[in-house]
Parts: C-alpha cells; sequence; structure tokens
C-alpha cells in the first residue's frame, strides 16, 4: 500500500469539491458571470439607445442576465444541499492507494482508474469511463508526501 486517504463528505468537502469541479472538469460553466455581465451590459446599451427593436431588446437582456447573475450563487447552493441530502450518509471514507490499484475496504482492490484529474486541492478518480467522479483532498492523504506522488503515478 503506497497511501491511505480518510475524509468525511462534508459541507465543507462538498464547497472544496464544488469549487475544483468549476476549474477542471464543468469549465464553461466558470463563464456564467462574464456572460451575464455581457448581457446586463448589452441590455443596458440597447435601453439608452431607444427605439422600439433595440429597447425590447435591451428589456430582454436585462432580464435573462439578472437572472443568470441570481443563478450562479443559486446553483451552487442547491448543487451542495442535494449532495448533502441524497443518499446514505457515511461518517468516513477510507480509500486505500495501491501501487497496480485502488480499494475501497480490505480485500476490494481494483485497477487503477484511467480518469484521474489532479487539481491544486485535491484528485478527481473515475472508476469506470461513464461513472461519477469521486473528489478526494491531498490533505486527506496519508502519509502527506504520498499525494505528490499519487499524483505522478496516476495523473493522465
Amino acid at each position: 500500500m503506497i497511501a491511505e486517504a480518510h475524509f468525511s463528505k462534508s459541507k465543507r468537502y462538498y464547497e472544496e469539491e464544488y469549487s475544483q469541479w468549476l476549474k477542471h472538469i464543468d469549465r464553461w460553466r466558470k463563464y456564467a458571470p462574464l456572460w451575464a455581465g455581457f448581457l446586463l451590459a448589452a441590455g443596458a446599451v440597447s435601453c439608452v439607445v431607444g427605439g422600439v427593436y433595440p429597447l425590447s431588446f435591451g428589456v430582454v437582456a436585462l432580464i435573462y442576465g439578472a437572472g443568470a447573475f441570481i443563478a450562479i450563487p443559486a446553483r451552487k447552493k442547491r448543487w451542495i444541499n442535494h449532495r448533502m441530502k441524497s443518499g446514505k450518509r457515511v461518517a468516513e471514507i477510507k480509500i486505500r492507494f495501491y501501487k497496480d490499484g485502488i480499494g475501497f475496504g480490505v480485500g476490494d482492490e481494483k485497477k487503477w482508474p484511467e480518469s484521474v484529474l489532479k487539481t491544486e486541492t485535491g484528485m478527481f478518480v473515475r472508476m469506470e469511463n461513464y461513472g461519477p467522479f469521486i473528489y478526494i483532498p491531498t490533505d486527506a492523504i496519508q502519509p502527506a508526501q504520498a499525494a505528490g506522488m499519487l499524483g505522478e503515478i496516476y495523473s493522465y
């Protein structure tokens, strides 16, 4: 065994997972504030220019821009609350890292997954090509020096 990770899925864990998810996996969503700002600016300019069509476009753009700004924190809150309420709550998750694989229990070693994405504060692991990602924080990996080594061995 190279290393072991111990962590619990708390609100802090899900907030960190969400921020890393936006940075590394759902890359387009991080541009939502820019898009909303552009819509608000375009709507304001259209309303100032005047005329029937620019005014109607401006009002619609202002509404969509405001809605997009409101949706950003609402989406994050909804995502975190959904994760907190869903499924069976596990007090602590233990993951063991081996030279050739990963295990979630005694004798449960599986071949190391091909989908591993190292981030600044952890790594996303996908056990199969179509399954969900598991976020493993770097500070949960013991011994601490193994975290960097795991990222080098298993990153793609």
